[in-house]
């Protein structure tokens, strides 16, 4: 498809992904409920006794009773929350297909191929979600960990106040925190909250991408493939500052000479709460068979105004100032960049930052 919409196609997913952000955290703070009634529960079985836990029997009890509570809103939890991605999925496949008819229709009649939100939720399940060094773990598994990561910390917290000879008062405290205006700081469960946020927002973002991906590689008579675009802004990760800009293509023979291409056919999300996504590249109007001339270069969104939408994370940063360069890079590399002449992609392997030493092993 011609250059024109690619251009088009790339500032509105753009976009799009910002919007996405935003229904994350609405997601999350919709699932932080079922995790807050779950807390109420379970403070309130711990309160049913006073003084400490004073055998190995009745902690057993306490964690069965606990155990109970919690499977009840595993389920409930597993339930909504998959009930939603598979909303989302539906409506993500159906907002990418919307817009390639939109922005295509005014020259020509394509019929794009719709996944229906069941094939895009079977194919984000049948896939993994690619995570930090080397860590792989799917769909589901991430969903139960929710809870698995609450039963981990409830149990460690009340075998070792067990032990200490704590007051169910003070492991009350000590799992919730203080409360001030209904919302608790500084307990053990703040990791599992922690936690769940951060499987939120990467799952949304592995049912995101898989539904582009499923709209991309169903129209490969139209798509040929996709490329990689990173948020420009100094919180952006080594990975996706190393894939920013780098293509795949279904078919080798479309792909152009010097061609910057990913490793393989990956996807978002890359990591823990990656902000990255993936935009179609679409077949020419002459690679279709239509005369038509292409639309001069559009522009992409950076942490300093908009940029060139050619123009990648390391031209962008090499153009970026030194106070950006630093807070990226940190004292030491930014010296290294500095007197070495590097590009910012050559202090990044496989995904994270080479240490001083291994910069040195490598000359630089």
């Amino acid at each position: 498809m011609a250059d024109s919409i690619n251009k088009q196609l790339q500032q509105l997913i753009i976009t799009h992904a910002v919007y996405i952000e935003k229904y994350k955290t609405y997601e999350s703070n919709k699932m932080l409920k079922i995790l807050e009634a779950a807390d109420d529960d379970l403070t309130a079985q711990l309160a049913k006794h006073k003084g400490t836990i004073a055998s190995e029997r009745r902690l057993q009890k306490q964690l069965e009773a606990i155990k109970a509570i919690e499977e009840s809103y595993a389920s409930v939890f597993y339930d909504e929350y998959t009930g939603d991605l598979k909303a989302f999925a539906g409506n993500e496949s159906g907002w990418y297909v919307e817009r390639l008819k939109e922005l295509t229709s005014p020259y020509v009649n394509l019929d794009f191929t719709l996944p229906s939100a069941a094939q895009v939720y079977a194919a984000a399940e049948a896939s993994f979600l690619i995570l930090d060094k080397g860590v792989t773990l799917d769909l589901e598994s991430m969903i139960t960990s929710v809870f698995g990561n609450r039963a981990t910390i409830i149990e460690q917290t009340l075998r070792q106040g067990f032990v200490l000879g704590k007051t169910n008062q003070e492991l009350v405290k000590e799992l919730m925190g203080y409360e001030e205006a209904g919302v608790f700081f500084d307990g053990n469960m703040k990791r599992a909250r922690t936690s769940m946020e951060r499987i939120v927002r990467t799952t949304m973002s592995h049912l995101s991408s898989t539904a582009r991906d499923e709209v991309y590689s169903r129209n490969d008579d139209i798509v040929k493939g996709y490329k990689w675009v990173s948020c420009i802004d100094t919180r952006t990760s080594p990975t996706c500052i190393n894939y920013d800009g780098r293509c795949w293509y279904y078919d080798k023979d479309y792909i152009p000479d010097n061609a910057s291409l990913l490793p393989g056919p990956v996807k978002n999300p890359a990591h823990y709460h990656c902000r990255s996504c993936t935009v179609p590249i679409l077949k020419s109007w002459r690679e279709l068979g239509i005369n038509i001339n292409e639309a001069p270069e559009g522009t992409r969104s950076a942490l300093d105004g908009y940029v060139p939408q050619s123009m990648t994370y390391s031209e962008w940063f090499d153009k970026a100032g030194e106070k950006v360069q630093m807070d990226v890079l940190g004292p030491a590399r930014f010296k290294q960049y500095k007197e070495g002449g590097m590009k910012i992609t050559e202090f990044i392997k496989d995904g994270s930052w080479l240490s001083l030493e291994q910069l040195k092993q490598r000359g630089n």
